[in-house]
């Protein structure tokens, strides 16, 4: 094992660490992200694995163990409850979407409400 596969393991590792926070951090439920938030996880999952094949390609084992390793313990440190409200404070742009509650539609073609069949007399 050189020098490049040590710097290269170190690098992988960081921006898997990275990744994994960030990931971790996101909402666990599809229909609380974002657009951004998707967009995010998609190309992360997609740029993750195609780095790892290039590692394993390239036979540098320990740099592909690394990603694999320090994007896991990232993910599992951003789940830790005080650690995640941290990044979600620092981070607003990783909170869950907000949904808007509809809006309440005018009343259209309602039919006046029934009182009671009693009739009230009018005093005057």
């Amino acid at each position: 094992m050189g020098t490049i596969d040590i710097v290269v393991a170190i690098i992988v590792g960081i921006a898997g660490l990275a990744t994994g926070l960030i990931v971790g951090a996101m909402p666990a439920f599809t229909n609380k992200l974002n657009d951004w938030q998707n967009h995010f996880q998609q190309w992360a999952g997609i740029i993750l694995v195609v780095v790892f094949f290039l590692l394993i390609y390239n036979k540098l084992d320990i740099s592909s163990w690394s990603i694999i390793v320090s994007t896991i313990a990232g993910f599992a440190l951003a789940k830790i409850p005080p650690l995640h409200q941290w990044i979600i404070a620092k981070f607003p742009m990783l909170a869950p979407k907000v949904e808007e509650k509809p809006k309440p539609q005018p009343a259209q073609n309602r039919k006046p409400k029934k009182k009671n069949g009693k009739k009230h007399k009018h005093t005057h």
